[in-house]
Order: C-alpha cells, then structure tokens, then sequence
C-alpha cells in the first residue's frame, strides 16, 4: 500500500534523516520512533505541503506529491470545535467527508456514545483525543497516519485507540503511527521501528536472544576469581556529564538499553548507565529487578499494573505513570513471580 524507497531528508548542512525503504501492507500497524523534527517533515511529506527531492513515497502505486483523501492524518492538536457538541462534531465529520458510516457506530468504537450531547469544551483531553480519531475514522482513506495517539492520554483511551487500530486492521487499512516515544511505538504497533539521522531501524525485538547489534547486553563469563572487597556495595552508579551519582537500588524505577546507550529512570530523571543492561540485571536480580523485554529492566516494587493491550501485548504501569513494554514470553515468568 505505502511504498517509501531510498528516501532521505537534509536541510542544508544537516541530516534529518539518512535514506530508508519501508512498505506498509494493508492491514499492517507499523510504528515509527522518531525525534520531533523528524516527525514534523515526514507529515509535510504525506500531507503532500512539501516536494521530495530524494526517493520516492508511493500509496496504491501513485507519487505522493500533492494533498490526497487517501492519506489521513490525525494531528496531535486541532480539527475539533470545541464550542459543539460531540455529536455536532461528528455529524460534520461525516458531512465533511461525505461518508456512508453511521454515527453511532463510530461512537460507539471511540467510546463516546456517553457523551454525545455534551460540549467539547467540558471534556477532559483524552476524550477530546477520541474525537479527534472520529475525524480520521469518518475520513476513511487507504492510510491511516496517527500523530503521538496515546501522549498524556488515559489508559481507557489507551484501550480504545488499539481498538481502532484492530478494528483498521480487519478493513485492510494502512496504518502508521509517528510517536517520540519508544515503549508506544512497540506497544501500538505490529512491527515497530526507530528512525533518526543514522536511517531507519527495527525497533521491536520479541525474542531475548542478542542479535549481533546488541553484543552490550551478552552474558558476561563466568569467572572464578574470588571477590577482593571485604564488604558488599549496594549503591548503583549513573552519571551526568562529569558527575558520578550513587542510587539506592530500590528509588531505581527502570533501567532502559536503547542504541547502544543504558539510561537509569529514577524519580522523573534520567542518568546514563556505566554498565550493560545484562550486567545491571546480574547486580540487581537480589532487589526484584525484572527484564520485563529485551531492552528494558523494572523494578518490580514500582510496579502498580499490568496491563493486556492486546494478544501478544503487554504492558507494566509504574507508581509514576511510566509504562514499559512486556514480552510476551516474559508474561508466564511474571506471573510466576508473583503467585498467579
């Protein structure tokens, strides 16, 4: 359906983003992890407000050159009039677009049947976000692009917007979501990726065996030597710029491996690792420390939910609101863990 071949993007001097191909079958969720800018220029492209100058973007075959029905964008702000009601919003919707598909039943899939009747501007922000995907959904194109769907939002409208993507998925659609958030990009989407000035990358890796990119996170050997210290250090070091911060174990929220680069998340705050993410697991498997995926290691005791997105998606909620991606080989383990 969505064909980009040898596409790159520079402004003047500098690489936004080096060359990379990616198809997008119908019924396919793909998920692109991406710094704003990047975000920002890969929208003008699909909303057709600026030329190519570098590769190709095709849908069904033909160049993406000019504004297209066949592409909708749900932007992260706008398109919602806050004066009307919900039911006045969709209604336009539908007249705007000209659309066969029966106003209840679309609120009925973003879960704003209850709402109807109520001013936009008594809504809290992630209700206003459902109406926002009511727009695209009237809108019906061959390619769904969604803009950070699931930023600052609830975790019920979390649930309805995988809702729409299942639902997207079963009418054959495209579906692309550009989020600046690593756990949304694989929690949203089939197949995820991360694309930045190095070029385009696979971003979600269900199995926990190292890939060739990922020597940091081998087992280390085992060795025999005895430990020299005469007494056990408990404290984990991280650091920023030139200085070196000592954690107790149990403030550490997560520990997360992402390029290369380990970052510590305590309290909001993120500090950079002196150790791989395998080797924080070995120091850290005596305080609860769980990898929950591949590139992520918890602590279990800030722990407050699990969540099931979907079949083959799970997620872990902290005390601080984060959410990080759960394997769904590790899901058995957890459970086990903790005596379910």
């Amino acid at each position: 359906m969505l064909t980009i071949k040898n596409f790159e993007k520079q402004i003047k001097n500098e690489v936004v983003f080096s060359k990379f191909d990616l198809v997008i079958e119908k019924g396919q969720a793909v998920s692109l992890h991406s710094p704003m800018n990047i975000i920002n220029e890969l929208l003008h492209v699909l909303t057709g407000s600026v030329p190519i100058f570098q590769g190709t973007v095709r849908l069904d075959g033909k160049d993406v050159t000019k504004p297209n029905l066949d592409i909708g964008v749900s932007f992260l702000k706008g398109g919602v009039y806050e004066r009307l009601s919900v039911l006045d919003n969709v209604k336009f919707y539908k007249g705007l677009f000209g659309s066969d598909l029966i106003v209840d039943e679309v609120l009925h899939l973003v879960q704003l049947e209850g709402k109807k009747n109520e001013k936009v501007k008594k809504l809290s922000y992630s209700e206003i976000r459902r109406i926002q995907f009511a727009r695209i959904i009237f809108q019906d194109p061959l390619l769904f692009v969604f803009e950070e769907p699931d930023q600052s939002v609830d975790m019920e409208t979390k649930r309805v917007f995988l809702k729409i993507v299942k639902h997207l998925q079963e009418r054959q659609k495209g579906i692309l979501i550009l989020t600046g958030n690593s756990e949304s990009a694989i929690t949203l989407a089939d197949t995820a990726y991360r694309l930045n000035e190095k070029g385009l990358h696979s971003l979600q890796i269900e199995s926990e065996q190292p890939t060739s990119a990922d020597t940091e996170d081998e087992e280390p050997e085992e060795s025999n030597e005895p430990i020299s210290s005469s007494f056990t250090f408990n404290k984990i070091p991280a650091r920023v710029e030139k200085k070196i911060y000592l954690f107790d174990p149990c403030d550490i929220n997560y520990i997360e491996s992402s390029g290369g680069d380990v970052t510590i998340h305590v309290r909001g705050e993120e500090y950079q690792g002196y150790f791989t993410l395998t080797e924080y697991e070995e120091k850290l498997a005596s305080y609860g420390y769980f990898r929950c995926h591949r590139s992520y290691l918890v602590n279990l005791q800030k722990v407050t939910e699990i969540i099931t997105w979907t079949r083959n998606a799970y997620g872990l909620i902290l005390e601080d609101s984060s959410e990080l991606p759960l394997s769904k080989n590790k899901m058995a383990t957890l459970k086990e863990i903790i005596g379910i």
